[in-house]
C-alpha cells in the first residue's frame, strides 16, 4: 500500500463516523423545530443516518460484497 492510502476498514470507519455525525446533527435541529411535523420529519431523517451507520459498522471488509449475502443467509454474518 502506498503512503497516504486508506484501507477498506479505515474507509468504513470514516463512513460510520460521518453517518453518526449527520444523524446527531439532524437530531440537534429537532430541538429548534417549531412545527411538530417538521420535527418528526427530522427525526425520521436522523433514523436513516443512524441505520446507515449501523449497517456500515457491521460490514466486514474482509468479506466480498457478493459473498456477504450468502453468509447472511446461512446466519454466519
Amino acid at each position: 500500500m502506498a503512503s497516504g492510502e486508506s484501507t477498506e476498514g479505515e474507509v468504513l470507519d470514516d463512513a460510520v463516523d460521518s453517518a453518526v455525525l449527520l444523524g446527531l446533527l439532524t437530531l440537534q435541529e429537532v430541538r429548534t423545530a417549531t412545527d411538530p411535523s417538521a420535527a418528526a420529519e427530522l427525526c425520521l431523517s436522523a433514523v436513516s443516518h443512524i441505520a446507515l451507520a449501523a449497517t456500515l459498522a457491521s460490514a466486514d471488509p474482509a468479506v466480498p460484497a457478493d459473498e456477504s449475502e450468502h453468509l447472511c443467509a446461512e446466519g454466519r454474518l
